[in-house]
C-alpha cells in the first residue's frame, strides 16, 4: 500500500468516524477542559516529533517538510489510535 493511498483514502474515513461517534453534549460540557489539556499536549508532541526528525534526518527532509510531517503525524495519531480500539 502506498503512503499516498493511505493518506488520501483511509485518513479521511477515520476522521469522519471519530467525529460521527462523538457525543456533542459532553463536548459542550467539557470544552474548556479539553482545550486546556489538548493544546499543550499537541504542542509538546509536535516539538518532540520535530526534534526527533531534525536529529535523525534519515529521510533527508527540508525543515518545511519536517514541520508538515510533524503536524500530520501529531494530529492524526490520536484518532487512528481511537479507531483501532
Amino acid at each position: 500500500m502506498s503512503p499516498d493511498l493511505f493518506f488520501r483514502i483511509f485518513t479521511p474515513v477515520v476522521f469522519f468516524t471519530t467525529a460521527f461517534d462523538m457525543d456533542t453534549y459532553m463536548l459542550q460540557k467539557l470544552f474548556w477542559q479539553i482545550l486546556l489539556i489538548s493544546i499543550p499536549g499537541f504542542l509538546v508532541n509536535y516539538i518532540l516529533v520535530l526534534w526527533h526528525l531534525a536529529s535523525v534526518n534519515q529521510l533527508l527532509l527540508k525543515p518545511t517538510q519536517w514541520l508538515l510531517f510533524s503536524a500530520i503525524l501529531v494530529s492524526s495519531d490520536p484518532m487512528l489510535t481511537a479507531a483501532a480500539i
